[in-house]
């Protein structure tokens, strides 16, 4: 006997890939409808993206991450709530009253600490590019300030 092939949308599997598109787009308080025209997508597409019912493609997780201000690998690697900052993070960021539960003599290890943990989600992130995509991707763009 034959196997069904046309399914019904809601019935069809989704495809298992972490993203956090939709945080960071309630994060910006964006709809699917403004998110989609930013980023040239319609909002059917952002939402069967959210809801893993399609795959994305490089060139539109870029989209969707320059239309959030973010970098592509942050819509991979961390929510808005867990991200320790817009991939711009900074010591200096810190409030004073956290570098004053430290002792002076280890704020070294402490910066090391956050940078490892920067790097580790980059890393998340490229990983996760290489097992969907089957290759890096591409470099992050500079911002100009």
């Amino acid at each position: 006997m034959r196997e069904e092939t046309n399914r019904h949308p809601e019935t069809r599997p989704l495809h298992v890939v972490t993203h956090h598109i939709r945080a960071w787009r309630n994060h910006r308080k964006m709809t699917m409808e403004m998110l989609g025209e930013a980023c040239h997508l319609t909002p059917s597409m952002i939402s069967q993206l959210e809801l893993g019912r399609s795959r994305y493609t490089q060139q539109s997780l870029e989209a969707i991450a320059a239309a959030l201000d973010v970098e592509p690998w942050q819509l991979l690697a961390c929510d808005p709530e867990t991200s320790i900052s817009n991939s711009y993070f900074s010591l200096t960021d810190l409030s004073d009253s956290f570098w004053s539960e430290i002792p002076e003599e280890h704020h070294w290890q402490v910066e090391i600490l956050f940078k490892n943990v920067v790097d580790a989600s980059k890393q998340h992130a490229v990983k996760t590019a290489i097992d969907l995509w089957g290759r890096k991707p591409k470099p992050a763009r500079s911002k100009v300030t």
